[in-house]
């Protein structure tokens, strides 16, 4: 909220407003927030979906881990990771997002031997 004073033509912050970094700074880690919630609901999605194909393998004894469908799976997340940006703004790299899924799959895995308990 600005101010402005008697005789002045410039607005004067108030102490409640903070500075402009400050503000920004506040603004991006809000955004960061929000992008981990929609992970977090994405990931307990795709949890629930990883039950149903369990499920749904148990029954048609369709076997367990899929290697061909796990491999896909990187090469979409790289496929996407790329689409239309110039290297020099793809944010995290292949190896980092393998990663990450990687530990998603075993995650999943591990949710599955949770379950046959």
């Amino acid at each position: 909220m600005k101010k402005i004073t008697p005789g002045s033509t410039r607005p004067r912050s108030t102490l409640r407003s903070k500075p402009e970094p400050a503000r920004t700074l506040e603004t991006l880690r809000s955004e960061i927030d929000q992008i981990d919630a929609t992970l977090v609901d994405s990931l307990m999605r795709r949890s629930r979906v990883v039950l149903r194909v369990a499920t749904l393998k148990s029954r048609h004894a369709l076997g367990g881990v899929d290697v061909p469908r796990e491999q896909a799976i990187f090469a979409k997340v790289e496929r996407r990771r790329v689409r239309g940006r110039p290297s020099a703004v793809r944010g995290y790299s292949r190896e980092a997002l393998e990663r990450i899924y990687r530990v998603i799959l075993e995650e999943s895995r591990a949710l599955l031997g949770a379950r046959k308990k």
